[in-house]
């Protein structure tokens, strides 16, 4: 389907023009067309950032998308790619349709920051696959809502240079997936709500490393939090939000904060929904011993063995 594009242009300094078609609302007015469209971003000559945002562009609120699927085109070398920041911020994304997909960001390239804050509201998933970020990825207070059994945030693969933000008023509806993502400073839940049916699982990490991980969610998730062969410099979370179920198998993490005595952590350890695993334990003693917490160290190694004998056979207990 060929669309027509409109541009405006941003006032702010080296931002350069958004270009947006389809399916937009204007002052409240809905458009009536019903197939979905894509939606297509590009840079002028000599330009360095794309830019749709409340406090330089037209109103956002004037602007909303629905029914659409933002795509940005290829760059003819099978990449998508921005040398400044993308930003959209308070961008509304609405894609009923069968495939789900509200923001198809997959492959992008970004030179300096992924700015998607500012109240962004998503029906549908948002695709940041093998994004690379030189900056950092920002969805502090975003509003994600997943279509049925799909992820609401879908960004297996990112790697960012700066911090990975899904904070400070952060929604989903829907899982999250950040499987094999590298963020070289923090990745963040701080105050971020994961709304999943008890059970479900909220924040699958497998297989990834930041520098630090912080888990003070709003709430304690119903979900599952998935965190197995990932690796943190430092993880930080809070007791009174420790998920329903937690999978540490195989994930390693040089220190934890805040460094509750061990008889308090573990519980923590205990949320696999598959049982007793015995790496999570090794590795929490690990790290007591190397803060010179020996005694901490034992407490764990004894409730290793303690929660391991029930799973043995009658002759291994003896």
């Amino acid at each position: 389907m060929k669309v027509s594009f409109r541009a405006w242009p941003c006032s702010s300094p080296g931002r350069v023009w958004l270009f947006s078609a389809g399916y937009v609302r204007s002052h409240g007015s809905a458009s009536r067309r019903r197939a979905p469209i894509k939606l297509a971003f590009g840079s002028r000559r000599g330009g360095r950032d794309l830019c749709w945002c409340t406090q330089c562009c037209r109103p956002v609120e004037s602007y909303a998308v629905h029914r659409a699927t933002g795509d940005w085109p290829g760059d003819g070398s099978g990449g998508r790619s921005v040398r400044g920041s993308v930003v959209l911020r308070g961008a509304r994304f609405h894609n009923p349709s069968d495939s789900g997909l509200a923001l198809n960001a997959a492959r992008l390239r970004v030179g300096v920051d992924l700015d998607l804050r500012g109240g962004l509201v998503a029906y549908g998933t948002i695709d940041l696959c093998d994004a690379r970020v030189g900056g950092s990825v920002l969805l502090e207070g975003a509003d994600l809502t997943a279509h049925d059994s799909q992820p609401a945030l879908r960004g297996n693969g990112i790697e960012t240079g700066g911090v990975l933000n899904l904070c400070d008023g952060f929604t989903a509806h829907g899982r999250i997936s950040l499987n094999s993502v590298t963020v070289r400073s923090r990745l963040c839940f701080d105050d971020a709500a994961l709304d999943v049916p008890a059970g479900g699982t909220a924040l699958s990490c497998r297989g990834s490393s930041a520098a630090t991980l912080s888990l003070h969610t709003r709430e304690a998730s119903a979900g599952i939090i998935d965190l197995r062969q990932s690796r943190f410099g430092m993880l930080r979370d809070d007791p009174a939000a420790w998920p329903a179920g937690l999978v540490l198998d195989g994930a390693v993490y040089d220190s934890v904060q805040p460094a509750l005595p061990a008889r308090t952590r573990l519980p923590w350890l205990g949320r696999d929904p598959a049982g007793f695993v015995p790496q999570p334990y090794e590795q929490l003693a690990a790290t007591c011993q190397r803060q010179g917490q020996d005694a901490e160290a034992r407490t764990v190694l004894v409730a290793k063995h303690r929660s391991m004998r029930p799973t043995l056979t009658p002759p291994a207990r003896l």
